[in-house]
């Protein structure tokens, strides 16, 4: 009966994964048709700013929220894609460095093959020493590597103060004898080293 039970729970739970997964998949192209339909119209706002006497440098200042980390029209290529990589801050193949240039209203289409343009400038920042190498999926990924100015500064450390050692001042055992004490003390060795000396002689004899 228990087994029943379990099966049951498994099959309900099996038909929910499968309608999430279902769901995420449509969400995920709804996703990308938007981003997609994002893009041309930003393109599209930028094309007749200057038919209503606008800059689009104005109308992006005017309306951050609807151009965020937009890349300006003018900008070179490689700075295009450096800034895609930089803002990223992870592994990223060409293709999703594709498809971040065109959310953020970079005009790909002027290039005839823009991939193999990506590609080769992906490659030009790794022998630069900007870029790192991975994988993301299997394919080849690349990802913006720290400031080397900010990579070269070293760690400053505060120097370890030791303790001091207390100074131990060394006391003469030998007493302070006056001349005097001095002299008679002397005297008394010798008196004595005669006596032993001639004990000894009388023993001799």
């Amino acid at each position: 009966m228990d087994g029943d039970v379990y099966k049951q729970v498994f099959n309900k739970a099996i038909d929910e994964l499968s309608t999430l997964m279902e769901t995420l998949e449509n969400i995920e192209s709804e996703r990308e048709v938007v981003k997609n339909r994002i893009a041309e119209v930003r393109s599209g706002v930028l094309a007749l700013s200057p038919l209503i006497g606008e800059k689009p440098q104005s109308v992006e200042n005017k309306y951050p929220h609807l151009f965020p980390d937009l890349i300006t029209p003018d900008i070179g290529l490689t700075d295009a894609v450096r800034k895609v990589l930089k803002s990223n801050g992870e592994l990223m193949t060409a293709v999703k460095v594709r498809t971040e240039l065109k959310e953020t209203g970079y005009d790909t289409g002027r290039y005839k093959n823009i991939l193999a343009s990506i590609h080769t400038i992906l490659k030009r920042l790794v022998e630069s020493d900007e870029a790192t190498i991975g994988t993301v999926d299997d394919v080849t990924a690349y990802k913006f590597k720290q400031d080397p100015t900010f990579a070269r500064i070293p760690q400053i450390t505060a120097p370890r103060i030791l303790p001091r050692k207390p100074v131990l001042r060394t006391i003469s055992s030998k007493p302070t004898l006056s001349p005097e004490a001095l002299e008679r003390a002397r005297k008394a060795f010798r008196e004595r080293k005669e006596r032993e000396r001639q004990e000894n002689e009388n023993k001799e004899d």
